[in-house]
């Protein structure tokens, strides 16, 4: 009941809903049994024109964070917001990533759950989630800017069709969104002397962005991306198809998701 209005959690995007989209890959990535951080909906459709909430767009980060299972654990006995009741099907999504500092209010004290995530929002929230934004960089008056900054050097946006990142985010925006942070951006620490992000364990580990997508080894870029820290999810090389083409499939703990 708690999903209800959101989605139906365990269902396959390629075995239940016919809607097409115009992110193919991303939307079977992120909508996969193995990986799961967008559903379907009840009636067995994925409505991918349909808006997102920003309790919606909650959900997907943590889940992206933490894994859909111990996502759909989480709860809080205080209410997050004024306008988030603790027994709130999102406050616990919500709670989880106030306090880590991934989201924040419309106001000090309201958080407008059922409002609509634009496409900057959503990104500043995938950013945060890989560590980003620690000194303050996607709040205040140059949020905006600093965000998509960010998420261009990062690829967040990449192939987008969007004309307006600034407006309300459909379903399969914030599928192409999460699927290009979980795969292209590395999770990163802040370290305080250098003044600078860094991955893996050492603070002179550089964050030069690059994935390799054949990667399977801790002390490879790739590893260090949400995809493969939470999922196990990377790309793999599965020979040409009839034209002689080189094709890949997305594999999530060894298992082909797309």
């Amino acid at each position: 009941a708690m999903l209800a209005s959101f989605c139906v959690v365990g269902a396959s995007a390629a075995d239940t809903w016919s809607e097409t989209t115009k992110y193919p890959e991303a939307a079977a990535v992120v909508t996969s049994e193995e990986v799961g951080v967008i559903d379907g909906f009840e009636d067995g459709t994925m409505r991918y024109d349909a808006a997102v909430t920003r309790e919606q767009a909650a959900a997907i980060i943590c889940r992206i964070l933490l894994g859909t299972e111990t996502a759909a654990k989480l709860s809080t006995a205080t209410a997050p917001f004024t306008d988030v009741a603790a027994n709130r099907w999102s406050a616990g999504y919500i709670a989880y990533l106030k306090n880590h500092g991934i989201v924040s209010g419309v106001t000090d004290t309201t958080f407008n759950p059922t409002g609509t995530v634009t496409g900057l929002q959503f990104a500043k929230m995938l950013l945060s989630a890989a560590g980003y934004g620690v000194n303050g960089e996607y709040d205040g008056a140059s949020w905006d800017i600093n965000t998509i900054t960010d998420a261009n050097a990062h690829e967040v946006f990449a192939d987008t069709q969007a004309a307006d990142l600034t407006a309300g985010a459909t379903r399969e925006e914030c599928m192409l969104y999460a699927f290009n942070a979980m795969t292209k951006m590395p999770v990163v620490k802040y370290n305080k002397t250098f003044e600078s992000y860094y991955t893996g364990t050492s603070a002179l580990n550089p964050v030069t962005g690059d994935v390799d997508p054949t990667a399977t080894g801790a002390n490879d870029p790739y590893a260090y991306t949400m995809a493969y820290t939470n999922f196990k999810l990377k790309q793999t090389a599965k020979g040409n198809d009839g034209y002689g083409r080189p094709s890949v499939s997305w594999l999530a703990d060894g298992l082909t998701v797309a």
